[in-house]
């Protein structure tokens, strides 16, 4: 695509992993003037079975993350009078509950309230805050957790006819780290193909 891109890799699951990766990121390419936020961990369990310690790390691995990254990029914005731009990759299970998936659910949710906080403190720096919430997206991950045949039979009940795709949020992402989504802050952008909308529509 003709750009240049530096890779850092870092655990930032940890403060010390996302301060190191901003580091090294501003020694490679200058002031950060936008990040995309998307750690994730996930534990499918029922919840009458899930561990402790397992709900913990979904928590950590998803909300804690993007507040350690979203802060100390946030911090380097302010004090480099920079007029940037913070996007959240959350879900649409933030607001739509789904069995098996409590601790994914309470943080994205979460993600989606610290998003907006930060959005309001953020304001007056005119540092953008903005989350999107990804529908069920076609990933090696998802090809890896359900059978072809289960493909098969539930991609033409998507209200969209498919399921998304990683460039359906990379557009999305695109628009809000750009230029034109400069009066755009303290929103949440589904981009899903109305599948939190699935079971509201007419059978024949």
């Amino acid at each position: 695509m003709g750009a240049n891109v530096n890779g850092v890799e870092a655990d930032v699951f940890t403060r010390a992993g996302c301060e190191h990766l901003l580091c090294e990121a501003v020694k490679q390419s200058g002031p950060v003037y936008g990040l995309v936020s998307c750690p994730a961990f996930q534990k499918v369990s029922p919840f009458l079975d899930l561990l402790p310690d397992d709900f913990e790390k979904v928590i950590q691995g998803t909300l804690f993350s993007s507040f350690h990254m979203s802060q100390l990029v946030a911090r380097q914005m302010v004090d480099e009078g920079v007029a940037g731009k913070l996007v959240f990759i959350s879900s649409v299970l933030a607001q739509r509950p789904m069995a098996q998936k409590s601790a994914y659910c309470a943080a994205k949710a979460g993600l989606n309230q610290l998003a907006r906080t930060i959005a309001v403190e953020l304001a007056s720096h005119r540092i953008n805050v903005n989350v999107i919430e990804p529908g069920w997206i076609d990933t090696p991950g998802e090809r890896e957790a359900f059978t072809p045949k289960f493909f098969e039979d539930e991609t033409p009940k998507m209200p969209w006819g498919r399921l998304g795709t990683a460039q359906d949020i990379g557009r999305a992402a695109t628009f809000l780290m750009s230029p034109d989504a400069d009066y755009i802050t303290g929103t949440v952008l589904p981009v899903d193909g109305a599948f939190r909308f699935r079971d509201g529509r007419m059978l024949d």
